[in-house]
């Protein structure tokens, strides 16, 4: 986590970012729940939502980025999550 991204950690934080978001992240609670899946959110430059796959070995990939309505990020947006995404995966 940092200032503009946060994980969603209970059940509940996931469902509610799928309602405000209108999109379908609240579909992926069962992959969380069995450890499959992380979400997070971010809140500036712009409100999104960063989809994580958890590999069987630990190993993290990006797996999805939207905004409202499953809009696209915008490239600012984009670069921030992947330069966080590179420096949490240097961290494990």
């Amino acid at each position: 986590d940092n200032d503009q991204i946060t994980a969603l950690k209970t059940q509940r934080d996931i469902v509610e970012e799928g309602v405000k978001m209108r999109h379908c992240i609240g579909s992926y609670l069962g992959r969380v729940v069995n450890g499959d899946y992380a979400v997070y959110r971010m809140v500036e430059p712009e409100r999104l939502t960063v989809g994580l796959i958890i590999k069987k070995d630990g190993l993290l990939m990006l797996d999805d980025i939207r905004g409202r309505r499953n809009s696209a990020p915008s490239l600012q947006s984009e670069q921030l999550i992947e330069k966080w995404f590179v420096a949490h995966q240097s961290k494990t």
